[in-house]
């Protein structure tokens, strides 16, 4: 959850999901590509024309990192501890 303290502007939109995914091997150049338009400086070309193609789906909207699917439903994309937690959850709920 965002903190904004009384008297502080609103931060940067899109500096909390590049924090939340920043350590994210899953999404992190997907997330620095969309925020940004480039991707890191250190891909060579191969992996810079394969992130561009692997980040077509995804989006980002109101904060929340998104994939497309091909119907065009929105999937909320999680982190590894938020997978983790949502694996735990159904498998130890009534469904487990």
């Amino acid at each position: 959850e965002e903190i904004i303290e009384e008297g502080e502007e609103n931060p940067d939109p899109g500096m909390k999901i590049r924090y939340k995914f920043l350590c994210s091997e899953w999404y992190n150049h997907i997330v620095h590509y969309l925020c940004f338009l480039s991707c890191p400086q250190y891909l060579d070309r191969t992996k810079y024309r394969a992130l561009k193609i692997k980040s077509q789906p995804y989006v980002i909207v109101e904060g929340r990192l998104y994939w497309k699917d091909h119907v065009g439903m929105l999937l909320l994309c999680l982190t590894e501890d938020e997978f983790t937690e949502a694996i735990k959850d159904h498998h130890e709920g009534l469904c487990g």
